[in-house]
């Protein structure tokens, strides 16, 4: 009874055992028996070495093809592999086999077996045999030799040949008949079932090594090979099952070979051996025993699988042509559609699967079969892993692939993953199988591939939202990581459209609540989803604006379970992604916790020079989004971070090769780190910090001291990001290093780039230069630059013609550098002054190219004749030739074009205008307005035209008028490009002001008649008409005000339309003098007078003036506007006029009464100028008479 209830009492406390404590004590129990020392007699040891030998067994099974690590450490731990090891070292289990009683022999053979066994399955397929060296010290490896050829028994025989095998694992058998014997005898053992799989293992271990492979695959041995699968099995059924057995040992030993091995050739031998064993195994589908049709699905199954294990995924599968010489495809899918039995159905599916691989099944049906049937098998742990492989196969094809994941499976698939989690245990687990089957389905379908369209789909159907709602609601051992990764698979890879619809689906809560798993699978998906959504609203809003999404995620106290996740440091890939999101959501927006910043930012500074691409990218935008934080920004480069910076670029380049290489790398990592806060960010004061802290010149001293082929891109692009964008203080602090010397050297490196940043770097310098100084002075950097032959090496540089980008800086620098100065060699005047036209027509470079022929044109040398008969005689070549050469005259025309507008353009030197035109260049432009057809003059030509007579004096406008320019300007205003009309009616007004304030106001118009005979008037009124745009209208209005001076507008449409318009000029500020003088012109003649002066005019105005101010904000400011505008006219049409009878038409229609009102009534703010200016016009000039009326009115 006591002893029951111990036996009881034991039973319950081993229950109550986890299972790692379990095996911990079997194994301490394993370890104690095989310590047992061999003492007593033959029978008492034979019997001690089967207990040892069933216990190593028992352990064996334990950890034969289990992934235990834990299990192995704890077998290390209680001594086990240290008494095996014992075992051969002390008891010399080999000295047993010279025993006299053969049974102690069969024994101990079958000891060192199970032990090698036990030994070698723990290690790696290819790792040399540990225990051979030992063995071999006692001549171990020869005895089992010698027994094995010795023939004791076939017990004896067969264990010695599988302890040769396991012993010369990946070695070679050194004697080529003992090689021989023992490879066929181990062979003939695939018969045994008692030892087969020991025997497949040690020809795997054997052929691991080519010696002993090229053994087996000899052309006799592969043709003994081709007849067994080539005998006949359409006899009787014990004949046929005995054929079917060889031909199974022989595509077992195939695939020992095959598996895991590249070698076309071999393949090549095998095929040409004849090894076709389709056919025959084919017919036998057909065999009345099902057992028979099993055998032979199964050898099919596994010829496919070895042809497609031997062949690129991503290619069609080799044995498909001779399946389909046979009529294979038909049979299998035939079996598949019988349903015989499971066994049969799931491997005829696996089958079409794997001969389909990237092939279009056209039967629409089948493959929705087999892909339904290929699912189920995901949950078999026998099948699951091939059921796998056969999907990812058919959905190569895009054809299988558009069949399969149809709207009608993704609608079931939502279904089923709405489905909750109810029902007794076998339902639940039938619930979650086929949800991680469908899960499994959709990852195959999405891993890897940008199918926008197909994870829309997705979305749409709403099985991204039954997935959000699992990982919101289901309990966390209820999430499997076919969940996740199914997600996870959706967000990425994808666009940022798929991700932003993800993010309308509020998926932060759940994901976040994924962070607390157990599993770091879904672990890592949860942060890789959430690094997937957080990336998508970054790329789409400004990199300086804080993260759209932040607030989100702080919402769930996101910020913090990712930081949390961070610190657990599970693995790399969530570390790293968690410090990303962290970067990323904080873009622009302050850390405020200090041991999260001080974390998070060191992390990333961390890996922004990480081996791996996608990290080290990551890391360098985050950071980048981060420095947009004043706060983050001082964390991220503070003092300490600046003095190790110039600590590591000061130091000397000293040592051997590997020393200085080393130094090298160091530095580099420093200046990406440096160029990823500061590149295209403008911060002037975290500049000169750097500046302060030596950062700079310790740069300059790389560049002057260091071999060109230790200076890369990344210290020339890191130099280049401290100069721009930034001040001009920044620039010349940068100069007080004296920068010269370092970067003209690196205009002579061989790598263009580096050229490029060099260039680019003296031009910034320069530019600085030339800011801080008067326009006429000299470049104060030119002696400098000259000290290091910085002008010569600069010109070389755009001799080399490297890149336009090099090319085009250099010339400029050169065009700064020679500001006020006279160029020493008047070709390299001609060449540069050429390129600067050229890019006058750049939109980047043409206001520097604008300020670099300003600073020549401070040397009175810069444009003489000679250069303008230059450009006379581009002007003057006719358009000849097909459109390619015409095309080239005119750009070369308008480069020249663009070089007179900037030298002219706000430039008073009438000096210089008179050399243009008494050279004939006006001449030139007056002939080809009027010669040329309209499609072939350029914008280039009116505006330089324009440029010409604006800004000049009378004496210039009159000498071009000498050249009689209207025929050519009015022909212009036909242009189709409304820019030449501009430009044409402009010149024409200037041509009318010079001609009316020569000539006495009361006259005619000068160049009334010359207009007028062409047909001008009316040209400029059709102008007028078109309303092309406010400048030309506005222009053209006042140009017939002009020409009409003193002259009655015969045209009463015209005369209405023009003085209406000109009135409303009155109100831009620009032309209100010119538009006043229009209107006094007009007034001299009585007729134009009285329509201006219309009692209805007088009235209306009045009537504004006693408008109210109220109404919206829009209505008062349109009602201020049309009291300013009647204002603007009546100071026209009394300022300088003595005219009593015109002041009191004004007071008698109750204007004057209206101005007291305001001024008696309105908010002084809104009572402008330009009101009191007016009535003060009122009051002057004219006689008591008008002043008594106006004192009438109480003012």
């Amino acid at each position: 009874m006591e002893i029951e209830k111990q036996k009881q009492k034991e039973k319950e406390e081993w229950d109550k055992l986890s299972d790692e404590e379990k095996l911990n004590r079997e194994l301490m129990k394993i370890a104690e028996i095989l310590k047992i020392p061999l003492k007593g007699n033959e029978q008492q040891i034979k019997q001690l070495i089967q207990l040892q030998e069933t216990k190593c067994n028992e352990m064996t099974t334990k950890f034969e093809g289990i992934e235990n690590d834990s299990g192995r450490k704890m077998a290390i731990e209680v001594g086990i592999a240290n008494t095996l090891l014992d075992i051969y070292e002390k008891r010399r289990l080999v000295k047993l086999l010279e025993h006299k009683n053969i049974d102690v022999i069969g024994d101990s053979i079958s000891a060192i077996l199970n032990i090698l066994q036990s030994k070698s399955r723990s290690q790696s397929l290819k790792d040399s045999q540990q225990l051979f060296k030992i063995l071999n010290e006692f001549s171990g490896v020869e005895k089992i030799f010698e027994i094995f050829k010795n023939k004791l028994n076939k017990y004896i025989t067969d264990r010695a040949s599988l302890c040769i095998g396991y012993l010369y694992r990946s070695r070679e058998i050194p004697d080529p008949q003992m090689r021989s014997d023992v490879i066929y005898h181990i062979l003939s053992l695939f018969n045994d079932e008692t030892l087969n799989d020991k025997a497949k293992y040690a020809m795997k271990f054997l052929i691991e090594n080519e010696v002993n492979l090229t053994e087996i695959t000899k052309e006799e041995e592969l043709q003994k090979i081709t007849q067994d699968l080539q005998l006949p099995i359409e006899v009787q059924e014990e004949e046929s099952l005995l054929n079917i057995h060889k031909q199974e040992i022989r595509l077992t030993l195939l695939t020992s070979i095959l598996e895991g091995r590249t070698d076309n050739k071999l393949r090549k031998q095998i095929i040409e051996a004849g090894i076709k064993p389709f056919s025959g195994l084919l017919r036998l589908l057909n065999h009345p025993n099902h057992l028979v049709v099993n055998d032979s699905i199964v050898s099919i199954f596994h010829i496919l699988l070895a042809g497609a294990s031997q062949s690129d995924i991503s290619k069609k599968h080799p044995y498909f042509e001779y399946m389909q010489e046979c009529g294979g495809i038909e049979k299998i899918s035939e079996l598949f559609n019988q349903n015989l039995n499971k066994y049969s159905k799931d491997r005829a599916a696996i089958c079409i699967g794997y001969i389909f691989r990237d092939r279009e099944i056209t039967d629409p049906n089948i493959v929705l079969d087999i892909i339904n049937h290929l699912t189920s098998l995901l949950g078999s742990g026998t099948l699951n892993d091939k059921a796998q492989f056969a999907i990812q196969y058919l959905i190569e094809n895009e054809t299988n692939r558009s069949k399969i994941m149809n709207e009608e499976l993704l609608k079931k698939i939502e279904q089923d993953l709405q489905q909750g989690l109810e029902g007794n245990e076998g339902e639940l687990n039938s619930i979650i199988q086929t949800q991680k089957n469908w899960c499994f389905l959709l990852q195959v379908f999405l891993e890897g591939r940008e199918d926008d369209e197909l994870r829309k789909t997705i979305i749409d159907i709403g099985i991204a939202k039954h997935l959000i709602h699992i990982f919101e609601s289901r309990d966390l051992k209820m999430i499997f990581y076919e969940y996740s990764n199914t997600f996870s698979q959706i967000t990425n890879p994808s666009s940022n459209e798929i991700r932003q619809l993800l993010f309308s689906l509020k998926p932060f809560k759940g994901l976040l609540r994924l962070l607390d798993h157990q599993s770091i699978d879904i672990i890592d998906d949860a942060i890789d989803s959430l690094f997937g959504i957080i990336i998508s609203g970054a790329n789409t809003s400004q990199d300086s604006d804080q993260h759209p999404y932040f607030s989100c995620i702080e919402e769930y106290d996101g910020i913090w379970k990712i930081y949390k996740l961070f610190l657990r440091n599970a693995n790399k890939n969530t570390r790293d992604t968690s410090a990303i999101c962290l970067g990323f959501l904080f873009r622009s927006c302050e850390i405020t916790d200090e041991g999260m910043k001080s974390k998070i930012i060191a992390y990333i500074k961390n890996h922004i020079n990480d081996s791996d691409d996608w990290n080290k990218n990551q890391s360098r935008r985050t950071l980048k989004g981060l420095s947009y934080n004043a706060v983050n920004r001082a964390e991220i480069l503070n003092d300490e971070e600046l003095k190790k910076i110039q600590h590591d670029l000061k130091q000397k380049l000293e040592g051997n090769d590997e020393i200085k290489k080393s130094i090298i790398q160091n530095q580099e990592k420093q200046i990406i780190f440096l160029r990823s806060v500061l590149k295209d960010f403008d911060d002037d004061k975290l500049r000169l910090r750097i500046i302060k802290a030596g950062i700079a010149d310790c740069f300059l001293r790389i560049f002057e001291s260091y071999e060109f082929n230790q200076i890369s891109i990344n210290f020339t692009s890191s130099f280049v990001s401290i100069i721009k964008p930034s001040c001009t203080e920044v620039e010349l602090k940068i100069y007080s290093n004296h920068p010269f010397f370092g970067l003209i050297r690196l205009l002579n490196h061989p790598n263009s780039q580096i050229v490029d940043d060099a260039i680019s770097s003296i031009f910034h310098i320069i530019i600085a230069g030339a800011s801080s100084t008067a326009i006429s002075d000299k470049h104060p950097h030119f002696d400098e630059i000259q000290q290091y032959k910085g002008v010569e090496n600069i010109y070389e540089l755009f001799k080399k013609n490297l890149n336009k980008y090099s090319k085009d800086r250099a010339a400029l620098s050169i065009g700064y550098i020679f500001r006020a100065r006279e160029f020493p060699d008047k070709n390299m005047r001609e060449i540069i002054i050429n390129h600067f036209t050229g890019l006058l027509g750049d939109d980047t470079l043409n206001a520097k190219a604008e300020y670099a022929l300003k600073c020549l044109m401070q040397n009175d040398s810069f444009m003489n004749d000679e250069q303008l008969k230059g450009i006379l005689q581009v002007l003057q070549q006719p358009l000849d030739g097909d459109d390619e050469n015409q095309q080239k005259i005119i750009q070369q025309q308008i480069n020249q074009l663009l070089l007179l507008t900037t030298i002219l353009e706000g430039r008073n030197d009438d000096p210089l205008r008179k050399r243009i035109i008494e050279i004939g260049i006006v001449e030139q432009f007056i002939h080809i307005f009027e010669r040329y057809e309209l499609k072939m003059i350029q914008q280039e030509l009116s505006n330089t035209f324009l440029h010409i007579i604006h800004p000049s004096g009378n004496d210039i406008k009159f000498l071009i008028y000498s050249k009689k320019p209207y025929e050519g300007l009015l022909h212009l205003l036909d242009h189709s490009n409304i820019d030449v009309v501009e430009d044409a009616i402009s010149s024409i007004f200037f041509f009318l002001l010079t001609g009316a304030s020569t000539s006495l106001e009361t006259e005619k118009h000068p160049h009334y008649d010359v207009i007028q005979q062409l047909n001008g008037i009316e040209k400029i009124f059709e102008l007028f008409k078109k309303n092309v745009s406010k400048y030309s209208k506005d222009r053209s209005a006042l140009s017939i005000g002009y020409i009409f001076r003193s002259q009655q507008i015969t045209n009463s449409n015209m005369r209405v339309d023009i003085i209406n318009h000109i009135k409303a000029v009155l109100s831009n500020e620009a032309l209100n003098t010119k538009a006043k003088t229009a209107l006094n012109y007009l007034m001299n003649n009585d007729v134009n007078r009285s329509d201006i002066l219309k009692e209805e005019v007088f009235k209306q105005i009045e009537q504004d003036l006693q408008n109210p101010i109220e109404g919206t904000e829009e209505e008062k400011n349109l009602k201020l506007q049309q009291q300013e505008n009647d204002f603007l006219f009546l100071t026209a049409i009394l300022e300088g006029r003595s005219d009593d009878e015109l002041r009191l038409r004004v007071i008698k229609a109750g204007i004057a009464q209206q101005f007291l009102h305001i001024f008696e009534t309105r908010d002084l703010a809104l009572i402008t100028r330009t009101m009191s200016y007016t009535f003060a016009i009122l009051t002057a000039s004219g006689g008591d008479l008008i002043r008594l009326l106006i004192f009438s009115k109480k003012p």
